[in-house]
């Protein structure tokens, strides 16, 4: 898939094996603002994204790369769930900022683990989060000099110390859009078990072949 995706607000959201480059944001996972029996299904606060590549461009759109929750203004109807974000690689050329999660109010919540954040900029220019929300974080890798959140606000952060970091995460050809992992690269053989409720329902199982393709994936890292 190439461009932005907008999910208005779908029950048991899960977005997996794609490629999703450029748009607005990559993912604006947002509320239901027509359909009460979609806010009103159990499943409305379960979203699943694992096992997709994410690419943001060089000064396309906003600076952000997932949107959780909503953007109707009426907070009654947004999604409260958790957000699962695993096994994901996300890479940004922008120049300016990247920030990989916006949430749109302190009740949304992300279990993030397993990803690869790689940014062309400067580490700095990464931030997990905006404002607001909070993340439990589990083993990612970023670029060395990442942030927590981005200025003011209250968002929360734990697990950030699991994380790895180094320059470069070694894709076999950055470039050219190549993100699988060279041998050697720090990355590999590095991932840890998912939450039980997640792997005995989405376990990663496949990913993606460029383009329009896909494999099975031999164990879990």
């Amino acid at each position: 898939n190439k461009g932005s995706s907008k999910s208005p607000g779908n029950s048991g959201t899960v977005v997996r094996y794609n490629w999703i480059e450029g748009g607005n944001r990559e993912l604006d996972l947002v509320d239901a603002e027509d359909r009460a029996s979609v806010r009103e299904d159990p499943r409305y606060g379960e979203t699943f994204v694992y096992g997709n590549v994410l690419l943001e461009p060089e000064g396309d759109g906003n600076d952000q790369v997932v949107h959780y929750g909503g953007d109707s203004g009426t907070l009654a109807w947004y999604r409260k769930g958790a957000l699962r974000f695993y096994h994901n690689t996300v890479v940004s050329k922008r120049r300016d900022a990247t920030t990989l999660f916006r949430l749109s109010s302190p009740e949304q919540r992300v279990d993030c683990r397993n990803n690869i954040v790689c940014v062309t900029a400067a580490g700095q220019n990464l931030a997990v989060l905006g404002p607001m929300g909070s993340v439990e974080m589990r083993n990612n890798w970023f670029k060395t000099g990442w942030v927590g959140r981005r200025g003011l606000g209250v968002g929360e952060i734990k697990g950030g110390e699991t994380s790895l970091s180094n320059e470069f995460p070694m894709f076999v050809d950055l470039p050219g859009q190549d993100y699988r992992l060279a041998r050697g690269s720090p990355c590999l053989a590095k991932a840890l078990p998912l939450a039980p409720e997640v792997l005995q329902r989405y376990p990663l199982s496949r990913q993606y072949v460029r383009h329009q393709s896909g494999e099975s994936r031999a164990g879990s890292n």
